[in-house]
């Protein structure tokens, strides 16, 4: 059956169903629909407009769209997917769905593939689908991998990682440009989150490099490395720092041991291997050098004594080696000569031979030739010996058993000491306990006809002459001469009063006396401080008379109180003034009593007591000029021409005589009582 629909002044539209159709209803859209739009069904009889997609082709510019079916069918033009014939862009993000997918870039090219999860890896030739040729990789931790498939913990397992079989296992860093310029390797800390710049601190490591070895475990323990840390306060823009060199030690776990330090101040300190044998701070060592060729250089650039070299030991200054002269001190900062060496408690040199030759130092004072007869030189030998040297000629030695040999070929003296200031001294000294000390007089053909002798046991002084012992000083400083030569001091003087004996006491002050004594050790006599002579009792002056009654034994000069009294002396007397001169036993005296009151009480024969020394015996006789009598009653029998005493040993009695007939006592009422007058002088003996 066709339905027709006539135009309204021709021509129509013919729906034509089919011949076996079933019963079909299309219900029409409700509106007249856009221009070029379609009717199009739903398949259940509702019928909508549409575009006509029908022969529809996307032109554009010269990079054409790639066009897309819609969810609608639609087909759509791809803003971000273009294709030039040539070049495919993508605006936008582009997925891989399947499992180890890969983009190859040419037949056989490069490829990206992802052969696990979070896993990509780049590869050159081999073909899709291939594991073979990888050159790099980022695994899942987000480590760029080059030449391994999996990361290493080499100190730390680090996002860059690099290995290779060959010299390839190497990072090169070039910079091509016509300038002084040079490229880099940064490495940067900051105790922030990345990107925050939060400022380290003093001691903060900035960045380390590590050279590790595989130890039959891993590679995690480095041999060596070199670290930088800061040193110091920093600020902004400022970063004080210092740079660490550290080792391992062969059987030492801990790596980072320092071994060199260059800090903040250009410091380069040298930490050393630690204690133990064979341990050193310092060590360099250079190849074989020519005899004019520079092993080692220490240049320190500066003028005047500011360019010193120091070298330090415990952080105190060992050596220093001055920029002006170069002179050379050894615990001293401040060298005054071309070597110059200090300690508070020893300071050595020592210069060792091992092989058995002697050990020199050699001088040259005029010009340094070392040549003919003008150089000096100190040789230990290899006897043991010590020796001092003129050239080949040998002016002094020590023997290995200490003796100190001293030559010279000229008639002064081989040995002089001199002091410019204080007194010359030379001193001998004997170590051991009680041992002499011994000068030796000596010629070519007998060692000891001379000697001079301390000895200690008894700090005595001995002199020998000609084999044989001559004077000794014995401690106490008592001299000795020997007996068998007469024991003669012989005092020779060029002219009068040149020949002295001086003898001081008391350090020779004149403060002292001077004691002369025997053999015996009995006391002769003493020179006193005053120059007077003091014999001791019983010693004199001898005369011609070689007996003991002809010796001038005491010189004294004094004065006593004499008293006048008789019998009953212990009461009634009275006391004059007396002087005395004694020389040897004689002693003259002379006696006063000046206006004396002798009461009527005292009887009996006159007396005088109170005598300087007592007589020799009862019979002595003082013969006494009258000099001076007044107030005196003589005896009644007429005038006495003589006075006398004589002694009991302590009193001297008065006596009379008439014309030398015979004595009498003078009784002690011849002297008026009051206001008596007596001076009488004379002489006697002493016991």
């Amino acid at each position: 059956m066709t339905l027709k629909l006539k135009g309204s002044t021709s021509g129509y539209v013919a729906l034509d169903a089919p011949s076996s159709a079933g019963d079909n209803t299309l219900t029409l859209p409700t509106t007249n629909g856009s221009a070029d739009q379609l009717l199009k069904t739903d398949g259940s009889g509702n019928l909508s407009w549409t575009d006509d997609n029908s022969g529809v082709s996307l032109t554009g510019s010269t990079n054409n769209t790639i066009a897309t079916v819609t969810g609608a069918n639609a087909i759509q033009g791809e803003a971000n997917l273009t294709f030039d014939g040539s070049t495919l862009a993508l605006a936008g993000n582009m997925q891989f769905t399947a499992a180890n997918a890969q983009i190859e870039l040419n037949n056989g090219g490069p490829r990206f593939w992802s052969p696990s999860a979070n896993t990509l890896t780049i590869h050159t030739g081999g073909g899709l689908g291939s594991s073979s040729n990888e050159r790099l990789r980022i695994d899942s931790g987000g480590r760029l991998l080059i030449g391994q498939t999996s990361g290493f913990d080499l100190y730390a397992n680090g996002l860059l990682q690099v290995s290779a079989t060959s010299g390839t296992a190497a990072i090169s860093v070039n910079r091509f440009s016509n300038n002084g310029s040079s490229p880099y390797i940064n490495l940067g800390k900051s105790r922030g989150g990345i990107g925050t710049y939060t400022i380290v601190q003093d001691d903060d490591r900035l960045g380390q490099i590590n050279f590790c070895g595989a130890d039959g475990n891993d590679l995690a323990s480095p041999a060596a490395g070199i670290a930088g840390y800061v040193d110091g306060t920093p600020g902004s823009n400022e970063m004080p720092g210092r740079l660490v060199f550290f080792t391992a030690s062969d059987n030492v776990t801990v790596a980072e041991t320092e071994r060199l330090i260059i800090d903040s101040t250009g410091k380069v300190l040298f930490l050393g291997t630690g204690a133990g044998s064979g341990s050193r701070g310092l060590e360099i060592a250079t190849e074989s050098v020519g005899a004019a060729d520079e092993g080692v250089i220490f240049n320190a650039r500066a003028s005047g004594t500011t360019g010193r070299l120091t070298f330090k030991t415990n952080s105190a200054t060992a050596m220093t080696i001055l920029g002006n002269g170069g002179n050379v001190g050894i615990g001293t900062t401040s060298p005054a000569y071309n070597l110059d060496i200090k300690d508070g408690t020893s300071a050595r040199v020592a210069i060792d031979v091992t092989t058995g030759s002697d050990a020199s130092i050699i001088m040259d004072g005029i010009n340094a030739d070392f040549t003919g007869s003008d150089y000096w030189s100190l040789n230990a030998q290899s006897t043991g010996e010590f020796a001092i040297l003129k050239a080949s000629s040998e002016k002094f030695r020590i023997e290995s058993t200490g003796r100190i040999y001293t030559k010279t070929d000229q008639s002064t003296a081989g040995l002089i000491i001199q002091n410019t200031v204080h007194d010359s001294q030379l001193r001998i000294e004997a170590s051991a306990a009680n041992k002499n000390s011994v000068i030796h007089f000596a010629d070519g053909a007998d060692g000891d006809v001379g000697i001079i002798d301390y000895d200690h046991n008894d700090n005595s002084l001995a002199f020998t002459v000609n084999a044989s012992e001559r004077l000794s000083i014995l401690s106490d400083g008592t001299a000795i001469f020997d007996p068998n030569a007469g024991g003669t001091l012989s005092i020779t003087g060029s002219s009068a009063h040149t020949s002295k004996v001086i003898i001081g006491d008391n350090a020779n002050t004149g403060a002292g006396n001077c004691l002369v004594e025997g053999a015996d050790g009995g006391d002769y006599f003493t020179i006193q401080s005053n120059g007077n002579v003091k014999f001791a009792t019983g010693n004199g002056i001898t005369f011609d008379d070689s007996s003991t009654s002809a010796v001038l034994d005491d010189y004294e000069e004094g004065t006593f109180t004499p008293l006048l009294g008789g019998s009953n002396y212990g009461t009634y007397n009275i006391t004059g003034e007396g002087k005395y001169t004694k020389i040897g036993r004689i002693i003259q005296f002379q006696v006063v009593f000046q206006n004396k009151d002798l009461s009527n009480s005292a009887s009996g024969a006159a007396r005088v007591r109170g005598w300087p020394y007592a007589a020799e015996t009862t019979s002595t006789r003082a013969i006494v000029p009258l000099s001076m009598m007044h107030y005196v009653d003589l005896p009644s029998d007429g005038s006495p021409n003589t006075y006398n005493l004589y002694s009991d040993g302590i009193s001297f009695y008065a006596l009379y005589s008439r014309s030398g007939t015979s004595w009498n006592d003078m009784a002690i009422s011849n002297f008026h009582t009051s206001g008596m007058y007596l001076e009488f002088t004379g002489t006697y003996q002493a016991a």
